[in-house]
């Protein structure tokens, strides 16, 4: 008899290194902020894992891809909430922190009333300075198995040892999230392929390739376009993100805009910018062209804003919408 045809293997869902900052969110939800030095009641609150890296991480698992996150979480009681919430949505992680590490806690207030939201955190306090060499080698494994990383730029000396060991390894697309600008990111702009920053990000002179003025750093001061400055430390595709409005873009230098997507109501755009970003790099490990992934992405980041909270549009989203 002819042997059976084999089922087809399930296509190898893309695999995402995430490296940064994981937060204990305390978030609360309000119909309108309280006036100085007075109490409002909280329509809901939370507390789950937070910061750039972590959500990115989360985002790109609820997508349908494989994450592995690299950030100090400890296992004090705040970090076992932002375990919990890891495990819950799918994403591996590889603790950076010492068994008494405390993660820093972000207290967040959301106004449902039009979505915006108020942020108090430490910044990636306590990221450890050194990491252990069997870290390394979990990094180093990792690097060499996934379609796409991405550095938060939190971390110091550890992100920018981590960002030249990920690109010397050739193997994923490094993908940078600027937000604002840090020390560090004059370096690890030259180890990133992609770059997507905020509105806020801006390039000091002293930091641009071509724009160092000849007498010295003047401090503080801004370089030209953030596309153009960011793309002369080497990066191929520059993404801008402006909140709700255009995003703008460079691909190997050719200029593009996407729209996003318009909304009835905003519920919370608390972690959208995150999302974005895990969106972003599901979408280039699967082959998208930046101005593509970045369209991809605009549609659940905007999504995401008409839910409270930085997971309640995850089901919605798998349940309704093919990504």
């Amino acid at each position: 008899m002819p042997n059976a045809a084999s089922p087809p293997s399930p296509p190898r869902r893309p695999r995402g290194l995430f490296l940064g900052l994981a937060t204990a969110d305390l978030t609360s939800a309000v119909e309108e902020r309280p006036a100085p030095n007075t109490k409002v009641t909280a329509i809901s609150q939370s507390l789950r894992g937070g910061g750039p890296a972590l959500n990115a991480a989360v985002a790109f698992a609820a997508l349908g891809g494989s994450a592995t996150l690299f950030a100090p979480v400890g296992r004090t009681a705040l970090s076992m909430a932002i375990r919990e919430d890891l495990a819950e949505h799918g994403v591996a992680l590889v603790d950076l922190a010492d068994l008494d590490f405390t993660p820093p806690v972000s207290a967040i207030t959301v106004c449902t009333a039009d979505g915006s939201r108020d942020v108090v955190s430490a910044d990636g306090a306590g990221f450890p300075l050194r990491l252990e060499d069997e870290t390394w080698d979990a990094l180093d494994w990792a690097a060499q198995r996934c379609d796409v990383a991405l550095l938060d730029g939190h971390g110091g000396q550890v992100a920018l040892e981590a960002g030249n060991r990920i690109a010397a390894l050739g193997s994923a697309r490094v993908v940078l999230d600027a937000g604002r600008w840090r020390k560090a990111f004059s370096r690890l702009l030259l180890a990133a392929d992609d770059v997507v920053c905020s509105a806020d990000f801006i390039v000091p002179r002293e930091a641009d390739p071509l724009e160092r003025p000849a007498d010295g750093p003047t401090i503080g001061a801004p370089s030209r376009d953030a596309l153009e400055a960011i793309a002369a430390f080497g990066a191929g595709a520059v993404l801008q993100t402006q909140g709700a409005g255009a995003i703008r873009g460079l691909d190997d230098g050719r200029p593009f805009t996407i729209d996003p997507p318009a909304m009835a109501r905003v519920v919370d755009t608390n972690g959208a910018g995150d999302i974005f970003h895990g969106a972003y790099c599901l979408a280039r490990a699967q082959g998208s062209s930046a101005q593509e992934a970045g369209e991809r992405a605009a549609r659940v980041a905007t999504f995401s804003c008409g839910f409270e909270g930085t997971r309640a549009w995850i089901e919605p989203w798998q349940e309704e919408r093919a990504w």
